[in-house]
């Protein structure tokens, strides 16, 4: 495989530099700056809606908050039995530590009575 033949660089005359550089831009400084203007709103006329698209659109919003009332009532439900989970969850250790504490104390007493 040929490998490419270097190119021929120019000389650069003698006496002079390397080009200048454009100058950089400057950062922003630092502080507060003021904040760009904020265009004013053009107060707009309310297009006219004939009474079917009135209707469809309180019907759409009926749906909605029927919607979001469902949520907040299945929510309040399982707030509701929280307390009642956490104390049949409560009872339910406890018995199990009891039952396992009654099952170690008679198989000690056993091991007792044979001693003696």
């Amino acid at each position: 495989m040929a490998e490419p033949e270097p190119q021929a660089r120019e000389p650069e005359p003698l006496g002079r530099g390397p080009e200048p550089q454009p100058p950089r831009p400057q950062p922003p400084t630092p502080g507060p700056q003021p904040p760009p203007p904020v265009p004013e709103p053009q107060p707009r006329e309310p297009e006219p809606q004939t009474p079917e698209a009135v209707r469809r659109a309180i019907e759409s919003e009926r749906e909605q908050l029927a919607h979001a009332v469902d949520s907040l009532r299945d929510a309040t439900k399982l707030s509701v039995n929280v307390p009642l989970v956490a104390a049949a969850a409560f009872g339910a250790g406890f018995f199990l530590a009891g039952g396992i504490g009654a099952t170690v104390r008679l198989i000690f007493r056993r091991g007792r009575e044979h001693r003696s």
